[in-house]
């Protein structure tokens, strides 16, 4: 968690009168930090027309001495106005912006945490501290590992429920699935508050219950990677002796099976199914003998 900023009277009366960066960079503060305190104050952005600047004989002197960015930071203006300045007495630039020199003890914190907060521990800018991470191939810290563990879960449950397996906020969730491009979860109105009972009851008896379809529950549940209730039942002889006899709502009826798997089981056995009428006179033979 980045330290909270103590603003002093002298530091708020500063906000607007240069860039953020710019004031950034003079306070040692990142300039996200200086907008958010900018706009709770509720002051202007600073603009080029408030860049007037008395170009005193000393500040004259140190046009090409120094880097325009050097100078423009003493000055509390934009660097624009100062090369400005010095191209039109024709001064060449001076020395470029110096580069930081990164500590041993600075190093080892990068990764550590976010770019921003290392910024602001040492005073420095996100950019200054993404550009020397990368210089020395270090990962970038990732502070949402638990979006890991419900990562599988966005677009597919509403945010707020995914938010309560992980303890976050639905905001946060949501933030998380819009930046990976996930678009919102369109839950079945059946699904509102049954999550218990995924995997401690058959997909059938689920689907019968709330009126859906076995295929819904299911993929649902695939999805959420909750393992099913029940093992698969293995098929006897004599149930594969029924399958292409009788018509598969009829083999599902005697073995207590779901027409759909009767259906797959013929299938993957590639036995032929019967004429439908031919399955109406079996069904009806089948009931007299019964």
């Amino acid at each position: 968690m980045p330290k909270k900023t103590d603003w002093t009277s002298e530091m708020l009366s500063l906000l607007g009168t240069m860039p953020d960066k710019m004031l950034a960079e003079r306070l040692g503060l990142h300039h996200a930090t200086v907008w958010r305190e900018r706009t709770r104050q509720k002051r202007g952005a600073w603009t080029l027309r408030q860049s007037a600047v008395t170009w005193t004989p000393k500040a004259l002197a140190q046009l090409g001495r120094v880097s325009d960015y050097q100078l423009a930071l003493q000055l509390g203006v934009n660097s624009g106005v100062v090369r400005g300045k010095r191209r039109s007495l024709g001064i060449p630039s001076g020395s470029p912006r110096p580069r930081r020199v990164w500590t041993e003890a600075e190093v080892t914190l990068l990764g550590t945490a976010s770019d921003q907060e290392i910024a602001e521990q040492l005073g420095c800018t996100s950019n200054q501290v993404g550009y020397a991470r990368k210089q020395r191939n270090i990962p970038r810290f990732r502070s949402g590992r638990w979006v890991d563990a419900v990562l599988h879960q966005l677009g597919v449950v509403p945010d707020e429920q995914a938010a309560q397996l992980v303890g976050k906020s639905a905001e946060t969730v949501r933030k998380a699935r819009r930046k990976r491009g996930i678009p919102a979860a369109r839950a079945p109105g059946w699904f509102d508050g049954h999550l218990a009972e995924m995997g401690t009851k058959s997909d059938s008896l689920i689907a019968q219950q709330h009126g859906v379809s076995i295929t819904t529950v299911a993929k649902l549940r695939k999805t959420l990677r909750i393992p099913s209730d029940t093992k698969r039942r293995a098929w006897r002889p004599e149930e594969l002796e029924l399958l292409g006899k009788f018509s598969d709502a009829e083999v599902a009826r005697r073995t207590g099976r779901t027409r759909s798997g009767a259906a797959m089981e013929r299938m993957n056995r590639r036995i032929p199914g019967i004429d439908p009428r031919e399955a109406v006179r079996l069904y009806r033979q089948a009931r007299l003998l019964v």
